[in-house]
């Protein structure tokens, strides 16, 4: 399940809509576990479907190389920050290819060698 931080606002503010939550009402906890799972879910059906084509693949590939995760994002100034956050973006979404997807993350890697 994803920590606070990586919860969408939209998705935070669907956990929450409930109202005040009760952490020692097993109910509650229970249901918003659930709905966590939901949402995680249906975040992991839109990664698979974006891996199950080439051009969702070349896109990813992309979006990856644009967030800079295959390059250090050090440049001994302010612009080091900048670099970070773009990295910060796309950690969390190869981490979720590495760990659900790592067949589909390889074949991507080898079009995207195929395509230079």
């Amino acid at each position: 399940m994803k920590n606070r931080e990586s919860i969408s606002p939209t998705e935070h503010d669907d956990l929450a809509a409930a109202g005040e939550f009760n952490a020692g009402d097993a109910n509650q906890v229970a249901e918003r576990k659930s709905k966590a799972q939901r949402i995680d879910e249906r975040r992991r059906n839109g990664l698979r479907q974006i891996m199950a084509s080439s051009d969702g693949r070349a896109w990813m590939w992309a979006l990856l190389g644009d967030c800079g995760i295959f390059r250090s994002c050090f440049t001994g100034n302010s612009q080091t920050f900048f670099n970070e956050g773009k990295r910060e973006v796309g950690l969390p979404i190869m981490a979720e290819l590495t760990e659900h997807f790592p067949d589909e993350y390889l074949v991507m890697a080898k079009e995207a060698k195929q395509n230079v």
